[in-house]
C-alpha cells in the first residue's frame, strides 16, 4: 500500500477520533487515574477504539500502538518492526479535555520498519485544523475553509525573539531538569508557551507559529505525528539531547533549521 493511501487513511481516522471527542465533550465525563498523575477519561477510549477499527479496516497488514494499552511491546528495544506501526494518541491533552479546557487534539504517528517517522495526522477539532505530512509530500494545513497550504517552519534566526513551546513532565526528577532547562530558555528567548498538548506544540514549529519546542516525560504517541510534520515543514525534531529521536526517548527538541544548533548548545550546556 502506498504511502499516499495510509495519508488519506490516517486523515479519515483522526476525524472519526475527532467526532468521537467532539460528541464526549458535550457530556459527562468519566475520569479516572492510570498512574501518577496521569489520568485517562471515557473518551480517550473510546476515540482510540474507533481510530482503532477503522485503521485496521483499512489497513489491515499495519500494526498498531495506542497510548491506552494497546500493542505497546512493540516500541520496546531498537530493532526493526515486523511491519509499519501506527501510533496513535485518540486524545493528546487529556488535562484540558477533562477540565473543559479547549486545547487537546488527536494524533496519528505511522512508524516504518526502522522505527522512524513517515507520517504524522494532527488534529485540533475544536479549531478545525487539521496538520498532516507524509515523508517527500511536504507538510499541509488544512482548515474549516477546506483549503489546504504548505507548511514551513518560522524563518527566525534570533533566538531572543524566538517563542519556544513546552510542556511539563510528571515524574518530580524530570520536572527538575525540565524547569533547569527552561530557565535557560526563558533567559534567552522571546516567551515561553506550555500548550499542555504535545502534539499541538509541535505541529505549531510546523506551522511557523512557534519557533522550538523542548518536552521531556513525553512519549512516542504523544510525538510520533508531530516529529513527522516538523520534519517535512523543513524543521528538525531530535531526542532531548539532540541524538536522532527514537521511540525509547523520553523527550524531544524540535525548532526550525536556524536556531536547532543554537537551542541545542543552550540546553546540553
Amino acid at each position: 500500500m502506498k504511502k499516499l493511501d495510509l495519508l488519506s487513511i490516517a486523515i479519515q481516522a483522526a476525524e472519526i477520533g475527532g467526532r468521537v471527542l467532539q460528541d464526549r465533550l458535550r457530556t459527562r465525563r468519566q475520569v479516572r487515574l492510570k498512574g501518577f498523575r496521569d489520568i485517562v477519561t471515557d473518551a480517550d477510549v473510546a476515540a482510540q477504539d474507533a481510530i482503532a477499527a477503522h485503521l485496521q479496516a483499512k489497513a489491515p497488514t499495519v500494526g498498531l500502538i495506542g497510548e491506552e494499552d494497546l500493542g505497546q511491546d512493540w516500541l520496546a528495544g531498537r530493532g526493526r518492526l515486523p511491519s509499519p506501526m501506527w501510533v496513535i494518541d485518540p486524545l493528546d491533552g487529556t488535562t484540558n479535555y477533562a477540565r473543559g479546557f479547549p486545547v487537546f487534539a488527536v494524533s496519528i504517528g505511522l512508524l516504518d520498519e526502522r522505527r522512524r517517522p513517515v507520517l504524522g495526522v494532527v488534529l485540533d477539532p475544536n479549531r478545525q485544523e487539521l496538520f498532516y505530512a507524509a515523508a517527500g509530500r511536504g507538510a499541509w494545513l488544512k482548515t474549516a475553509t477546506g483549503r489546504a497550504r504548505r507548511l514551513s517552519v518560522s524563518a527566525e534566526s534570533d533566538l531572543g525573539m524566538a517563542i519556544v513551546g513546552t510542556g511539563f513532565p510528571r515524574d518530580p526528577e524530570a520536572i527538575r531538569r525540565a524547569v533547569t532547562a527552561l530557565e535557560h530558555l526563558a533567559s534567552n528567548c522571546q516567551k515561553i508557551r506550555a500548550l499542555g498538548s504535545a502534539a499541538l506544540n509541535l505541529a505549531y514549529v510546523a506551522a511557523g507559529r512557534l519557533d522550538a519546542v523542548y518536552m521531556l516525560g513525553v512519549k512516542a504517541w504523544d510525538v510520533v505525528g508531530g516529529i513527522a510534520l516538523i520534519e517535512e515543514a523543513g524543521g528538525h525534531a531530535r531526542g532531548p539531547e539532540g541524538g536522532i529521536w527514537h521511540p525509547d526517548d523520553a523527550g524531544v527538541l524540535a525548532s526550525n533549521a536556524k536556531l536547532y544548533s543554537r537551542v541545542r548548545r543552550l540546553l546540553t550546556r
